[in-house]
């Protein structure tokens, strides 16, 4: 019984795996590998998901457009849209004076306005600049006189503000004033006016209007600017009921 004993602790004891030296008659028990005992790199490791420069900033995504989406208003009815302007500088095929079909006591009169008017979108707009009023001008209702244009300009807004107009006499056709080219005019009145390369006919009482918006886009700020021009045949007129202006 002692036996049997004996060889059931022998059994059930825990296994411990030796290592011996037959030479030298010692034994060391083994150990588990342990990962903490290696000696660590000197060189930092990347870690995941981050740039290997940590010195480098992140990129930063750029700031959102807040006009991304912006649409000019939309042309009230019976405006058309303004032609872009032309090159001031380049020459026109030459004409010449066109016979005038009406008496020496009669003229027409031509209406000419432009407006211009600015709306800050984005940002801290300055002031327009402020416009002067042209000075009087002075016309004489002699038997040269043909027509008179009525030159009017104003702004509003972040354009600026004032403005002011003038009477500009024309004695000969075709005249041309800034942009304006005054072709011709018919026996009923009928003017024929070419601007920014647009040829109008106006027949007496008739209006002619356009309008544009551009965006005027700076760092600072965005100011959206309408210009408004018509063009109005006053018709017709009779010198002597008019005194030189």
């Amino acid at each position: 019984m002692r036996h049997l004993a004996a060889l059931l602790a022998i059994a059930l004891a825990p296994t411990t795996a030796c290592v011996c030296n037959v030479e030298s008659g010692s034994s060391s028990t083994a150990r588990p590998h342990d990962h903490h005992d290696e000696p660590k790199p000197n060189h930092p490791q990347a870690k995941p998901n981050q740039p290997n420069h940590p010195d480098q900033p992140d990129p930063v995504d750029p700031p959102s457009d807040p006009l991304a989406d912006y649409k000019p208003p939309r042309l009230p009815d019976g405006v058309h849209e303004c032609p872009a302007p032309q090159d001031p500088d380049r020459a026109g095929e030459p004409t010449r004076p066109k016979k005038w079909p009406l008496t020496n006591k009669q003229y027409v009169e031509l209406d000419h306005g432009h407006h211009s008017e600015g709306k800050c979108l984005v940002g801290t707009c300055p002031p327009g600049p402020s416009m002067a009023k042209p000075p009087p001008s002075a016309i004489s209702f002699d038997d040269a006189l043909k027509m008179v244009l009525h030159d009017a300009h104003t702004w509003g807004g972040a354009a600026g503000s004032g403005g002011g107009d003038r009477q500009v006499a024309v004695l000969e056709l075709p005249f041309t004033h800034a942009e304006v080219t005054i072709e011709s005019v018919s026996g009923d009145g009928t003017i024929t006016v070419t601007y920014e390369g647009v040829e109008l006919v106006l027949a007496p009482g008739q209006r002619w209007d356009c309008e544009s918006t551009s965006l005027d886009r700076k760092p600072e700020y965005t100011v959206e600017r309408t210009r408004h021009t018509f063009f109005e045949n006053r018709g017709i007129l009779n010198k002597s009921d008019r005194k030189t202006r």
